[in-house]
């Protein structure tokens, strides 16, 4: 667990070591809940990159997986998992120009995709545009710094609401 904003937190999950997940950048997976539906996040990692798989979660205000995951949840704890779902992931046989467009932790299949075409060495035009209420809602703007050294052009915009 890594906390990266008062509300954001990172969860790094490893399978047992008999088990890969073969996901494609983007996808998301549902963690099986004892009590209640499950709970679907994005899967904030490349393929490539897949030691751990990284879940960005955002503390919802009477949300009971969200609440547990930031008041409760220890390291080592067992979740049940299901996926990889989903049909958000790069199409890597076109040429077009890329734009990406993510508001709070929709950041993390947005990193995910941006990291895998990195690695496999896309060269289409990449624009990403990434929304939030606050400075700190931005939670890893410096990993979008990075990109823009890399040639990715960043917009990353704070509106004030209220």
């Amino acid at each position: 667990l890594e906390k990266l904003a008062d509300d954001v937190m990172v969860i790094y999950l490893k399978l047992p070591a008999s088990e890969r997940l073969q996901f494609l950048a983007g996808q998301y997976i549902d963690i099986l809940q004892k009590v209640g539906k499950p709970r679907s996040f994005s899967l904030a990692n490349a393929p490539h990159d897949d030691e751990f798989l990284q879940l960005h979660v955002r503390n919802i205000t009477g949300g009971s997986f969200t609440h547990h995951v930031f008041t409760g949840m220890k390291e080592r704890d067992i979740l049940r998992i299901k996926g990889p779902l989903g049909t958000f992931f790069l199409r890597e046989d076109s040429d077009k120009p890329i734009i990406f467009v993510a508001s709070g932790t929709g950041f993390a299949p947005i990193k995910a995709i941006i990291e895998h075409a990195l690695q496999i060495g896309i060269k289409r035009p990449m624009h990403f545009y990434w929304g939030a209420r606050k400075l700190a809602d931005l939670y890893m703007l410096a990993k979008a710094k990075e990109w823009e050294a890399r040639g990715i052009k960043n917009t990353c915009a704070l509106r004030r609401v209220g």
